[in-house]
């Protein structure tokens, strides 16, 4: 917000500025008449004019100041003085968030900022919390630097598995930056092995780490033998019974492993999946695993690897027993309501109320406020401006007001003209409701299509009814031809012919 408005003010004096000079300079030049609303125009646009060459001049001396600024970053750095490369770019983060930068440039310029910062930074092979944080914060906007991408990776990846002290980012920052780079880099297997190695070390199996690990099991290079068992362990522990899980499986087994537990997982998604196109070599990759087993063993099997379908099958085939009424106690049941409600209660004010309130503060929900703020202010600018414009422009003066026209004391009131009464006796009768709404909805389609339709209401019996009708005819025959002509387009389903009564609304 800052920044906008030193952008703004800087620009803004400097156009009112130099526009106004021109002002002054130009008016005097023009031919034809003067006065203040000939003069508003043109000075304003000789003020806009100078605004714009004011930004344009001020974004090449920031861009030049900036320019050299870097090009000092890059001889420090070769010369191998960080100290003093740092010193530089502290510089030129204070140009980049001066006036000079309009916000798309500054935008730019923080960008090869930061891209500079974190290269020097992986280059120095510091591990404090201040070098991480900012190739961290790096890799979060672009997660595409692969080089930048395959260092960190590294880091994270020696900090999980050393004890060496060193400072490590939030978990929760650690994860999102690792789905950023896996999300920008699929076809890399470089990132993808070491992103399996970091979800196998976390013990991870949500939708990210899944992707990874199927990004590794369809590529055109063998998996690693070392990292596929670690996968195949992680599926096992977590009794996984999928295609993924499967095509791990089958890749331990090709390698000479027959663990009970890995045959168990082949039976148990043998069991579990279903026959497509995709997954038919699979299955039979898995009946040829299996050919020593019979289909009881394998069924043993996988009730073994899948306890939850063991029990659902047990209760399936355990023989309806007599219904008995189950004890019912309220002081069970009070205990019960008042344990919930204080676990539910510390995890909302825990997982739910804190996590959303920070959420709102977040830079991009602060970016979107500022943006709305801006723009509603941009906004009552211009209106500010055009309204002065028109009252300059378009205002005459009091001497020039036409005088007000002289009206009588009593004057003759308007009548309004009287149409003429209906005097068709038939009309067409095309449904009838018990709602109200339901015939005020119908008449409201019909008048959509040009049709002239109206409502009204009778009662019969102990109900009231809103008949839907359409327009007045004189003769039977116009009234059926016109209603024949409905059906056919299938406005309405039927019809019939009654007498045209004035249409009797409340």
């Amino acid at each position: 917000m800052a920044f906008f408005f030193k952008y703004i003010a800087a620009r803004l004096w400097t156009g009112l500025f130099f526009g106004g000079l021109a002002t002054f300079a130009v008016l005097p030049l023009i031919p034809g008449p003067t006065g203040i609303k000939w003069a508003v125009i043109p000075g304003l646009l000789l003020c806009v004019a100078a605004f714009w060459l004011a930004d344009r001049i001020f974004s090449v001396i920031g861009d030049v100041q900036f320019n050299r600024l870097m090009r000092e970053v890059t001889a420090w750095e070769r010369a191998g003085m960080d100290r003093e490369a740092r010193q530089i770019l502290a510089k030129a983060e204070s140009a980049a968030n001066s006036f000079l930068f309009s916000p798309g440039s500054r935008k730019w310029a923080n960008g090869r900022l930061m891209a500079r910062i974190a290269r020097l930074e992986l280059a120095s092979g510091l591990s404090d919390a201040v070098s991480e944080n900012v190739v961290a914060m790096y890799l979060r906007r672009f997660p595409q630097d692969r080089d930048a991408a395959v260092r960190w990776l590294d880091g994270v990846l020696a900090g999980q598995t050393e004890d060496s002290g060193i400072h490590q980012p939030a978990p929760d920052q650690i994860h999102d930056i690792a789905a950023r780079i896996g999300r920008a880099h699929t076809g890399d297997l470089v990132i993808q092995q070491m992103l399996a190695r970091f979800y196998l070390l976390t013990r991870r199996c949500d939708f990210d780490a899944l992707h990874t690990y199927q990004i590794l099991m369809d590529g055109r290079e063998p998996v690693p033998e070392p990292l596929v068992n670690d996968i195949a362990d992680l599926f096992l522990s977590c009794h996984r019974a999928d295609s993924l899980a499967l095509q791990v499986y089958l890749a331990v087994h090709r390698t000479g492993n027959r663990d009970i537990r890995l045959l168990s997982g082949i039976a148990a998604c043998r069991r579990m999946i279903r026959e497509t196109d995709l997954s038919l070599p699979f299955l039979e990759q898995a009946d040829a695993a299996l050919a020593d087993f019979t289909p009881f063993q394998q069924r043993d099997m996988a009730e073994v690897f899948l306890p939850d379908e063991r029990h659902e099958t047990e209760v399936v085939r355990r023989r309806p027993g007599r219904w008995r009424r189950p004890q019912f106690s309220f002081g069970v049941l009070w205990a019960s309501i008042i344990r919930r409600i204080r676990e539910g209660s510390s995890a909302w004010r825990k997982n739910v109320v804190v996590p959303e309130w920070r959420e709102f503060f977040n830079p991009v929900v602060r970016k979107r406020i500022r943006m709305g703020v801006l723009g509603v202010s941009a906004l009552v600018f211009c209106v500010l401006i055009i309204n002065t414009i028109l009252y300059f422009t378009g205002t005459p003066h009091l001497a020039e007001l036409p005088p007000p026209p002289a009206t009588p004391l009593f004057s003759q009131a308007a009548t309004a003209p009287v149409q003429d009464p209906v005097t068709d006796p038939l009309t067409l009768q095309a449904a009838a409701y018990l709602k109200e709404a339901d015939a005020r909805k119908f008449v409201d389609r019909l008048k959509n299509r040009g049709i002239d339709a109206y409502w009204t209401w009778t009662v019969s019996g102990d109900k009231t009814w809103y008949q839907v009708r359409i327009s007045h005819f004189k003769t039977k025959a116009d009234a059926r031809a016109y209603g024949d002509a409905l059906k056919a387009r299938q406005i309405i389903r039927d019809y019939y012919i009654t007498n045209y009564v004035k249409p009797e609304t409340r």
